[in-house]
């Protein structure tokens, strides 16, 4: 296991800095790229006029693994949505954040209207 250097030999241009930077992955972005190595990334656009109760659920929930057998080698569709279906959705309910509701929406909307079409890249 390789372990984090001290914070005191951290410095912007260090090499300790450089090598531990480059373990850290993104993992919605990483997923991604596996996914579509191995033929089983799933088109959001597609699925948001398919089925649009996954889509929300891929598009508010979190990213988990059963994703990647919605599709692809190995696929088992059905188990996979079961899956899905069972994980919770984050909504804002309250007063308070819903302002930051229709923000974090309208954010929603502008990425997934951009990503088909190359102008944005996908989070995963």
């Amino acid at each position: 296991m390789i372990r984090r250097p001290p914070r005191s030999t951290l410095s912007s241009s260090s090499a300790a800095s450089d090598v531990y930077k480059r373990q850290l992955v993104h993992y919605p972005i990483i997923m991604e790229q596996l996914a579509g190595l191995i033929g089983c990334k799933l088109s959001l656009f597609k699925t948001f006029f398919t089925d649009h109760s996954l889509w929300k659920t891929l598009w508010f929930g979190a990213l988990q693994p059963s994703v990647y057998r919605l599709t692809g080698p190995g696929a088992s569709p059905t188990l996979a949505k079961q899956t899905l279906d069972r994980l919770p959705v984050a909504w804002f309910t309250n007063d308070r954040s819903s302002g930051m509701a229709r923000k974090l929406l309208a954010c929603n909307l502008l990425s997934f209207i951009c990503t088909p079409f190359g102008l944005l890249e996908s989070s995963w």
